[in-house]
């Protein structure tokens, strides 16, 4: 099942956002290490799609289609 990018980049970057709130919110250490984690885990793919993105934009802008 493949998402669009966009849509994909959103949710990660809602999640990513969400996690940073509860860390700052946090009244146990448990809480901040679960907000944590959660950060952790979204931002990875976040970074990863957001350069093949970013690729995308470029080659579609500037032509350089041809050079893969």
């Amino acid at each position: 099942m493949r998402q669009p990018r966009r849509t994909v980049l959103l949710v990660l970057l809602s999640v990513f956002t969400l996690g940073q709130i509860l860390a700052a919110l946090a009244p146990t250490y448990g809480w901040l290490l679960g907000a944590r984690i959660t950060t952790a885990l979204t931002f990875g793919p976040f970074f990863a799609i957001g350069a093949v993105a970013a690729v995308e934009l470029v080659e579609q802008e500037s032509g350089l289609a041809q050079l893969r």
